[in-house]
C-alpha cells in the first residue's frame, strides 16, 4: 500500500469513528499492516476503536504483530 492510499484509508476511518460506524471502521483497520505506521496518535485511535467494537483480544492476537525488541537490550 503507498502513502496515498494509506492516507485515504485513514481519513475513511477517521469519518467514520466521528461518526461511530465503529465496525465499519474496524474492518478498514484490518487491512492496513500498522508495524509500519509510528504515529502515536493514529495508534491510540486505531486502539480506541477496537476497544468500542469489543476487539481488544483480536488486535492483541494478530500474526502480523512484531514483539517489541527494547525489552531485548
Amino acid at each position: 500500500m503507498d502513502k496515498y492510499e494509506y492516507n485515504l484509508k485513514l481519513e475513511e476511518i477517521t469519518k467514520l469513528a466521528d461518526q461511530g460506524y465503529y465496525e465499519d471502521a474496524a474492518d478498514i483497520i484490518d487491512t492496513i499492516d500498522w508495524r509500519r505506521v509510528r504515529n502515536v496518535r493514529t495508534l491510540c485511535m486505531i486502539s480506541e476503536i477496537y476497544e468500542e467494537t469489543k476487539r481488544e483480544e483480536a488486535a492483541k492476537h494478530r500474526d502480523d504483530w512484531i514483539p517489541s525488541t527494547y525489552n531485548e537490550r
